[in-house]
């Protein structure tokens, strides 16, 4: 069976124009945003900063301070 071609196209953005898709989606995002008093946080952590976790680069930092005082104390003895 062989279905005709508009039959078968799929119309971008559900028959809408891009901006009033987009105007639509925005729309949308805001009445959830304001559907309640929780507050969205919203951002963008760049990679290299989640390749460690905070404790990770903290005990990391605690050890090399250790370290350096371990290195003064050798020299003064």
């Amino acid at each position: 069976m062989l279905l005709a071609l508009s039959a078968t196209r799929t119309v971008p953005f559900a028959g809408q124009t891009m901006d009033q898709w987009l105007t639509g989606i925005l729309e949308e995002i805001r009445d959830l945003y304001r559907a309640d008093q929780v507050p969205w946080v919203v951002g963008y952590m760049h990679r290299s900063l989640t390749s460690q976790s905070p404790l990770r680069r903290m005990k990391k930092k605690r050890n090399k301070l250790a370290e350096e005082a371990a290195a003064r104390t050798r020299r003064c003895a």
